[in-house]
């Protein structure tokens, strides 16, 4: 199978996915214009305005399908999925809520047609299900259809990260097919899969073992090989390029795993520069417009709630005052975006001489240093209330990681890998760390590998989630 012809066919899974999205937007306002319209339920919800012509609703399906689709490829939801058999239901399901959105938006400048209030739900239910349900009966009609001639691809080195490429590959969109690995050195042995369950697990081992690089020009055509893979842990230039040339002259396709995974972790960027390509190392997300978009999200939530939650902060200042001597609030300095200090407010949990023997310690769940309202304040986390003013005046945010003491920094800076990254953007009042419990004494590297994740794949959406997951962790009394 020619390059050309591996292209197209990937081109009409494409296709096929804008289409059934297509029949999925039309059908659901069908649906839904019979559902509010012509179904029984008019019986108990008669149409008082009269029945609209259908060409109405169709019309908003035309539309609709202008707003998103365009939306969806701009959301990746037409991308091929490698290492995964078809886009995950959740990333689905938000490509419709902001498409919803979008629609929604236009309507309100356009007053030309209404639509039905009741219509409208049940046009957007239909709509969704028809997606999600046909994007995986094309997904599987494809895959079994392609079985005939899937794209063969092989290996060539010992490493385990080239058994991760190949359990991932078999689970692609458009099928693919392992046919063995090449070694790099006389008596190779085949490389264990990358261990993801357990340092006693090694992961199966790769089979069959094809030869030596030098021969896949030998065996390509016996193999009806597509596809080949370098991923050795120390590769060699003069390996590279022996490599390439057998594929450049078999036009088979080359990819090339470089050894740089513990340089980047989980984000990076091929960027060019006079033609040269340059590969930008944890792409930082939160620039640009979207720091203006998160800053505005910050300044209006936060004013919002300090309007709302006044007389909440008077009735805990002065049970925080009655029930021990000391000041209502703390000021902690914690180290911010760039590593720059900020007093970090918060309302005083603690007796005032907590830390007089120990100095700088971490807060431990039933900490015995905890007063009586402190107890209370801690259970619902509304001793972190008074955070949202830091926010207002731009020194946190409603959503990062959590800031540590320099103290603490300094420790860690030194024996965690990455740990300075969680410093190029604001911390936070929440975090995706603490919506997965890791909170208070708790190994500093999990903690530091969740806030690394939320700083490369920040979005809208994401800290929506994380401020919905917070809520729904402080009214089931997980706090600290």
């Amino acid at each position: 199978m020619g390059q050309i012809e591996r292209n197209k066919r990937l081109t009409w899974l494409q296709a096929f996915w804008v289409l059934s999205d297509a029949v999925a937007i039309v059908t659901g306002f069908a649906l839904g214009y019979w559902t509010r319209f012509l179904s029984p339920l008019t019986a108990w919800i008669p149409a008082s305005k009269g029945i609209p012509p259908l060409s109405l609703y169709l019309a908003g399906a035309a539309v609709t399908l202008l707003v998103w689709v365009p939306l969806f490829n701009a959301m990746g939801l037409y991308r091929l999925e490698r290492g995964r058999t078809s886009h995950r239901p959740k990333d689905l399901v938000r490509g419709l809520l902001f498409g919803m959105v979008g629609v929604a938006a236009l309507s309100f400048f356009y007053r030309g047609a209404s639509f039905s209030r009741l219509a409208v739900p049940f046009i957007w239910l239909y709509s969704a299900v028809l997606i999600l349900g046909l994007r995986a009966w094309v997904t599987g009609l494809v895959r079994r259809s392609s079985r005939v001639r899937p794209i063969r691809f092989a290996v060539v080195g010992e490493s385990p990260i080239a058994a991760t490429l190949v359990q991932s590959l078999r689970r692609s969109s458009y099928p693919h097919q392992f046919v063995g690995w090449f070694g790099v050195a006389a008596g190779a042995t085949p490389p264990p899969a990358s261990d993801r369950s357990g340092p006693g697990d090694a992961g199966p081992r790769l089979a069959p073992y094809l030869g030596p690089a030098g021969a896949i020009r030998d065996r390509a055509g016996e193999l009806q090989l597509d596809l080949v893979i370098l991923a050795p842990i120390e590769p060699e230039p003069e390996l590279l390029r022996a490599v390439v040339e057998q594929c450049q002259e078999l036009d088979l396709d080359f990819q090339f795993v470089p050894d740089l995974l513990p340089l980047w972790g989980r984000s990076v960027r091929v960027d060019e520069i006079e033609g040269l390509p340059v590969l930008r190392l944890r792409e930082l997300p939160l620039s640009g417009w979207s720091g203006v978009v998160k800053r505005t999200v910050d300044l209006v939530v936060s004013t919002g709630l300090l309007l709302v939650l006044w007389p909440l902060f008077l009735i805990i200042a002065i049970a925080v005052k009655l029930d021990s001597s000391g000041p209502v609030f703390i000021r902690q300095d914690r180290m911010g975006r760039d590593r720059r200090p900020f007093p970090m407010l918060k309302f005083r949990s603690m007796r005032v001489d907590a830390e007089t023997s120990s100095g700088p310690v971490w807060a431990q769940s039933n900490d015995p240093r905890r007063t009586r309202s402190g107890v209370f304040l801690r259970k619902w986390s509304l001793d972190e209330l008074p955070q949202l003013w830091n926010v207002f005046v731009g020194q946190m945010s409603l959503v990062g990681p959590r800031p540590e003491r320099e103290f603490f920094v300094q420790q860690f800076e030194g024996h965690v890998l990455d740990y300075r990254d969680r410093h190029r953007i604001k911390s936070g009042v929440t975090g995706w760390a603490q919506v997965h419990g890791l909170r208070g004494n708790v190994p500093i590297e999990e903690r530091t590998r969740y806030d690394l994740y939320y700083i490369e794949n920040w979005s809208l959406w994401l800290d929506l989630r994380i401020l919905w997951m917070t809520l729904r962790a402080v009214v089931t009394h997980r706090g600290e």
